[in-house]
């Protein structure tokens, strides 16, 4: 488990290094592909030795260059409601992912939307980016396999709208024993660890519809994603300034 967690710190802060980098090339005017940024990107995360020695990761952002729209701006919230609860959700053994599912659609619900893939699968150690059998989704048969202490899993709810634009946030999580006030029934039960710290695009959160605890949720985040990964970025670099000016409260 801690392997897992190391990696993802280091994983964490080649993101933030390629965000600052395409920020930056987007604001010259320089004109980039899809085969540019991949290349970049491997670039930043080859400088971090030892990336994956230790993991594999999965993590996804989506980021907006310009200015939001105001139904962009719901969508994307809408989204990271869900991906909060998923995050949140205290759960008994016993308890698969299928049922937990409902919980990462159930904002993006409110609003007569929903996305068509899952929103989670196991994720190995150093071996495939997609390892069963376990995951969270509306296949039933998820509902086979219980979360358990140790597995991983990513939280990775999502919305589409074709020709316009996509929205996804994920991350990759431990399932891990969850310490409740009472035990009913003597079950036990289980709760997430999110092991990835890159934070979420301010401007593309409406707070008007999160709840309380929805905010206290992403100013935790940053606060996180500040202390654990800033001492993997070069000190005055690029990209520390832009995970200093992201991961603030809202």
């Amino acid at each position: 488990m801690e392997g897992i967690r190391q990696c993802h710190l280091r994983d964490s802060a080649a993101l933030i290094n390629y965000f600052a980098w395409l920020e930056e090339q987007l604001a010259n005017g320089v004109e980039l592909d899809e085969a540019d940024g991949a290349e970049r990107l491997q670039q930043f995360r080859a400088s971090l030795t030892h990336l994956y020695i230790d993991g594999t990761t999965d993590v996804t952002r989506t980021l907006h260059f310009k200015t939001p729209s105001a139904h962009e701006k719901r969508c994307f919230t809408r989204v990271l409601q869900g991906h909060i609860s998923i995050d949140s959700a205290i759960f008994p053994d016993g308890t698969s992912g299928y049922l937990l599912d409902v919980l990462a659609r159930r904002a993006l619900w409110s609003d007569g939307l929903d996305f068509r893939h899952g929103t989670g699968h196991g994720v190995g150690a150093f071996l495939n980016v997609h390892e069963g059998p376990h995951g969270c989704g509306t296949r039933i048969a998820y509902n086979d396999i219980p979360l358990v202490p140790g597995m991983t899993l990513t939280n990775e709810p999502g919305y589409y709208e074709d020709g316009k634009f996509g929205i996804r946030i994920e991350n990759v999580m431990l399932v891990r024993k969850a310490d409740t006030l009472h035990n009913f029934g003597g079950r036990g039960y289980y709760g997430f660890e999110h092991v990835t710290l890159v934070p979420m695009q301010i401007k593309l959160i409406e707070r008007s519809l999160l709840t309380h605890l929805e905010v206290e949720w992403i100013n935790a985040y940053h606060a996180e994603c500040l202390e654990k990964v800033s001492p993997f970025l070069a000190k005055d670099s690029p990209g520390l300034k832009w995970l200093q000016r992201e991961a603030v409260s809202i």
